[in-house]
């Protein structure tokens, strides 16, 4: 640029006036994003405990029982759960998929299987490194009461039994039914 055009454009902007910034109030944000990123965060804080690195997995032998219970759960209904008594409508096959895949899958189920008002499902994980990922992550897993391995007509070592926490629902269901002196008589 030659000053005789810097000049001339310096001439043209004389009488230019800059505008005002205008600074826009922001905009409420919309409640359907805020729940979307909420489920999303949860579902993130849920997946996290969850090792999906198979050398950070302790290994489980192929011929040793899964077997877990929370506090709270009745020795009679755990022994119940052992033997295959509770029948469950759901089965997840978890076998062949990757870990990052099935335990997002596998929260999905849980999640599915209490929504739907029932507590038991059967889920298939097979004798390998899913074994080990089961035995590790079940336990983290809030909604899981207890767990232990199918009989071998449900299939066996390479499955489990899960009991799930009751929905809010079935909760104050039960609450009602057992409530000792609070009913009409």
């Amino acid at each position: 640029m030659t000053d005789q055009d810097n000049a001339l454009f310096w001439a043209e902007m004389a009488d230019v006036v800059p505008l005002k910034q205008q600074t826009l109030p922001p905009s409420a944000p919309d409640p359907q994003e805020q729940a979307r990123k909420c489920k999303l965060a949860q579902l993130e804080a849920r997946l996290a405990p969850l090792e999906v690195d198979p050398t950070h997995l302790p290994p489980i032998g192929a011929d040793v029982e899964l077997s877990f219970c929370r506090d709270g759960v009745q020795q009679l209904v755990f022994r119940h759960l052992k033997l295959g008594k509770y029948r469950s409508k759901r089965q997840c096959d978890l076998r062949g998929m990757k870990l990052l895949d099935a335990r997002l899958l596998l929260l999905k189920v849980i999640d599915d299987v209490i929504a739907r008002d029932e507590r038991n499902l059967l889920l298939v994980h097979g004798k390998g490194v899913m074994r080990s990922a089961m035995a590790a992550w079940l336990p983290q897993i809030d909604e899981v009461q207890a767990f232990h391995s199918a009989q071998l007509k449900d299939g066996g070592k390479g499955a489990l039994y899960l009991m799930l926490e009751k929905s809010a629902q079935a909760r104050v269901h039960s609450r009602e039914t057992n409530s000792k002196g609070h009913g009409s008589r």
